[in-house]
């Protein structure tokens, strides 16, 4: 949902087979039978996933892997909705760290709270990106997969699941 919760984006897919593709990317406005195509996914090339609103609603950031050597890299890209333009905000994989896809914007707009993993084989953790500087800080030393980070309104707290407890829970 955008903040004014009058719109929300989303991916719908395409099925080749016994393969399904993210295909495009819409927005819908909160009147019925008012939704649009923001983007065309060429998804033989790359893969767009997980969008949502800015904190201030003016931009869609996704995850994708467009324009990556090695695909199971993803990098942030802002949309503008109004314009359609789409700018890469991040560059991930210089830095070696794999986005897992769970990700939400701090109330700055200067940082994301993401889960992911630098070595593949190591559990997944939550991180702190700083969008201007390109760093990356893990919050959530993980014994388990940390998946999935929530803020909480007055950005306090900081809520993912994991499975350290042996059933897949919400920690906060």
């Amino acid at each position: 949902w955008s903040p004014s919760a009058n719109r929300f984006v989303y991916m719908t897919s395409i099925r080749e087979g016994i393969f399904i593709y993210p295909y495009t990317l819409k927005i819908f406005a909160a009147v019925p039978g008012n939704s649009s195509v923001l983007m065309e996914v060429p998804y033989h090339d790359y893969s767009v996933h997980s969008p949502q609103f800015t904190q201030d609603g003016s931009r869609i950031t996704f995850l994708s892997n467009e324009r990556k050597a090695e695909m199971s890299y993803s990098d942030f890209w802002n949309l503008d909705p109004a314009t359609g333009e789409r700018i890469r905000i991040t560059d991930l994989e210089r830095s070696g760290f794999r986005a897992s896809g769970g990700y939400v914007w701090a109330l700055s707009g200067r940082e994301l709270y993401l889960d992911g993993k630098y070595d593949v084989n190591s559990p997944t953790a939550i991180y702190k990106l700083d969008i201007s500087t390109g760093v990356i800080t893990r919050v959530i030393e993980p014994s388990w997969d940390g998946r999935y980070p929530a803020l909480s309104p007055d950005n306090t707290k900081l809520a993912f699941i994991s499975g350290r407890s042996g059933w897949k829970e919400v920690w906060v």
